[in-house]
């Protein structure tokens, strides 16, 4: 399924099953009473279906989570294409998958899932989506008797989320992160990252695959990611930036510029490809689809930089200890962004940014979709903080 219809379908649809499921729990609550704190879990689930960035970023609370109830299961549900991430992370007990493939098996997926925790039981359920009613469901429809959310004052989501969390979009989401473990009564304290390693086998094949693109040991890689996911393509910086940025980068001696991207963005880099002059394409390759996420980390762990769009892969440069040069448009760096050195972030702050986290409203809005906050970030600069890192690392 694509995005716009999961949209639609989670707004028309979801929204009246959550009042009603709303509606049930405010019934139950007049013969319940005082609603009790959470005590001891044995059983938590955790919701996330979108944006590696954020399950990246939610992983060491999640490890502090483990560490305060090493008797408890941590169930992670996602959808299938997180999988991998998930499973490299290692921050839960068991990863359950839902395909989005076509409607029918996306139906058929939730339901079973749905069955399981009917059987198995859960007693926490920690939704880290903002908007979604789809989330908030499966949290109700788990039976967990903790809701973990993020607060909304719509009748759709707080009649259902009984242990709401503020979501200060004015501060940084580790604020946020450490608020929904502290419901748990964790104390979050300091999280670090740890870098994911891999084992020299699979660390040899990818050389060798890197040699048959023509890619050597001794060459400096820069990873350049165009895309910005399938929940929000406005963070791209302009096709014509990206395309003039690798062309300058690419005249630097001893680099090879690497396109990346999933295999939904393959044509969208392709797009880009066809756009390079001959002298560019001679130091550039485009592997756009051609990765599974363990070679895609281990690229980003053995480029000397990677340039992209506020997205996914900015988050895994970050563990696996790779500078970076982010651009940031509708979303804000200082939510989602990382304050190291390594890290260079451009980002025009217009007085309408960030725009991408409001509710029922497109991102660029305010601008009718032209997303000048991007436009105004030019590729010279780009280009020249690019030559500057690299000149570090000599």
């Amino acid at each position: 399924m694509d995005i716009r219809t999961m949209k639609r379908v989670d707004h028309w649809l979801g929204t009246p099953l959550c009042a009603a499921a709303g509606a049930w729990l405010s019934f139950c609550r007049i013969f319940k009473g005082k609603e009790q704190g959470i005590g001891a879990p044995r059983s938590i689930l955790v919701l996330k279906w979108f944006g590696i960035g954020s399950i990246v970023l939610f992983s060491p609370y999640l490890e502090k989570v483990r560490k305060a109830y090493p008797g408890s299961k941590i169930i992670f549900l996602t959808f299938e294409s997180r999988k991998e991430i998930v499973r490299l992370l290692g921050i839960c007990d068991e990863i359950r998958v839902i395909s989005v493939k076509n409607a029918a098996v996306f139906v058929r997926d939730t339901l079973y899932q749905l069955l399981k925790f009917g059987v198995s039981g859960v007693d926490v359920c920690i939704d880290l989506e903002f908007f979604s009613k789809y989330s908030t469901l499966v949290s109700f429809f788990s039976g967990a008797r903790s809701r973990i959310g993020f607060f909304q004052p719509y009748f759709w989501r707080e009649s259902i989320v009984n242990f709401p969390v503020y979501f200060n979009s004015t501060a940084h989401i580790s604020r946020t992160y450490r608020m929904i473990v502290g419901a748990l009564g964790v104390e979050a304290g300091t999280v670090a990252y740890k870098r994911i390693e891999f084992p020299e086998k699979e660390r040899a094949l990818l050389r060798a695959f890197l040699e048959k693109e023509g890619i050597s040991a001794g060459d400096r890689i820069v990873s350049v990611n165009p895309n910005a996911g399938e929940l929000a393509d406005c963070r791209r910086w302009p096709k014509e930036y990206f395309i003039e940025t690798i062309k300058g980068i690419s005249r630097v001696p001893g680099v090879k510029v690497v396109i990346i991207g999933s295999e939904a963005e393959a044509a969208y880099v392709a797009e880009i490809e066809k756009s390079l002059d001959e002298n560019t394409l001679r130091n550039t390759r485009n592997l756009a689809g051609k990765l599974n996420i363990r070679q895609f980390l281990q690229l980003i762990g053995i480029s000397r930089l990677l340039i992209t769009n506020d997205s996914g892969p900015f988050h895994l440069a970050y563990i696996q200890q790779t500078p970076s040069i982010s651009i940031w448009g509708p979303g804000s760096p200082d939510l989602y962004g990382v304050k190291d050195g390594r890290h260079r972030i451009f980002y025009a702050d217009y007085d309408c940014s960030p725009c991408l986290y409001l509710y029922r409203a497109e991102p660029g809005i305010f601008c009718r979709g032209k997303i000048p906050c991007l436009g105004d970030i030019k590729p010279e600069e780009v280009i020249g903080s690019a030559l500057e890192i690299l000149n570090e690392k000599e």
